[in-house]
């Protein structure tokens, strides 16, 4: 078959089942499980659900109903294999059942499921970018917490309690591999004194750190799945992603947030204020993160920088988080005051 002949129709459906399954268990690849779903959801909605969501959906019934138990026992006999077929949910097996840790790996995948009718919906209409997104991250979360609630409800124990001893045991599993690693005493002395601490932080900030890992999923797909899909699905090239940009009315919720946190510290002391501006303030930050992004990334399409160029800066942000992550954040924030990218924006294009 000559290489520019085009695949025959009938194949779809099992090609996008197979990188579908590819994806989901390739371990590190798994945020983009998505994609493959989200092509057919673009060329045939109905015939996607049917020819391709149901047939992996029945697969991975059988996978878990097979595979988890036997699987987990190798790993943990011979931990160096655990690359091999990495199941989503598998990690949960030594203090669940297998049935809860198959329900939540089934779970997991009509999650990105979601994710690819959320940016297929953004892909194929025209629609509020940032909105959509913040409202898809806002409902799976809530969807999440209480899927979480109503198991804890059910086997009779504490939500924090459990959150919490999971929360300590990933601690104290990241302290030996940093003392398999050889990190210095002092500094792992360190580590197991403010273990606690760290866990309390995190148990803090799990709401908000679910939120924004959903968001960070759904931009993910949705930037990459774009930027893969346009060649072959015409109506997505027209979606321009690097315009979005939050409204004004959250630049108040930042404020808001720090005043409530400063009059918390030194005069009402409530955890449960502190809990909730602080997680909504993180939220905020984060959104104000990717907005940055949104703005390098039209500088680098309007000043035409290479896509190896682009990867190489982007590298660097990552690399240097610490430091321009924060310059990206305050680009982004104050960009509701300056509009950084008027100057360049074509007359009678807005902010989505």
């Amino acid at each position: 078959m000559n290489s520019e002949t085009p695949t025959p129709k009938r194949y779809r459906p099992a090609i996008g089942i197979l990188l579908t399954l590819a994806l989901y268990l390739s371990g590190f690849f798994v945020l983009l499980t998505p994609l493959p779903p989200l092509y057919h959801w673009l060329v045939d909605r109905r015939r996607a659900l049917w020819g391709v969501v149901l047939p992996i959906f029945a697969i991975l019934v059988f996978v878990y109903a097979v595979l988890l138990d036997p699987l987990a026992r190798f790993y943990q006999a011979h931990p160096a294999w655990s690359w091999l077929l990495p199941i989503p949910g598998m990690n949960f097996r030594p203090f669940l059942s297998s049935r809860t840790a198959a329900l939540f790996g089934l779970v997991y995948f009509l999650f990105f499921v979601g994710v690819a009718g959320v940016v297929q919906h953004i892909l194929s209409r025209p629609v509020h970018v940032t909105r959509v997104l913040g409202g898809a991250a806002l409902v799976f979360s809530a969807a999440g917490l209480l899927l979480y609630a109503g198991y804890a409800s059910i086997q009779g124990i504490s939500p924090f309690g459990f959150a919490s001893d999971y929360i300590q045991l990933v601690i104290n599993e990241f302290i030996q591999v940093q003392e398999k690693a050889g990190l210095p005493l002092s500094r792992l002395a360190v580590l197991r004194e403010n273990a606690p601490l760290f866990a309390r932080i995190w148990l803090l900030f799990s709401p908000s750190i679910l939120f924004c890992a959903v968001l960070f999923i759904l931009v993910l797909n949705l930037a990459v799945g774009k930027k893969i899909l346009s060649p072959f699905v015409r109506s997505i090239g027209r979606v321009s992603l690097n315009a979005t940009a939050l409204e004004f009315f959250w630049v108040w919720a930042v404020i808001f947030c720090v005043g409530v946190l400063l009059l918390n510290s030194f005069f009402f002391r409530q955890t449960w204020l502190l809990a909730a501006s602080a997680n909504i303030l993180f939220i905020l930050i984060f959104a104000y993160f990717l907005q940055g992004l949104a703005i390098v990334s039209w500088f680098f399409e309007k000043r035409n920088v290479g896509s190896l160029v682009r990867l190489l800066l982007y590298g660097l942000i990552v690399v240097l988080f610490q430091i321009v992550g924060v310059l990206v954040t305050g680009l982004g924030f104050f960009d509701s005051w300056f509009d950084f990218r008027k100057l360049s924006r074509p007359p009678g294009q807005k902010k989505t």
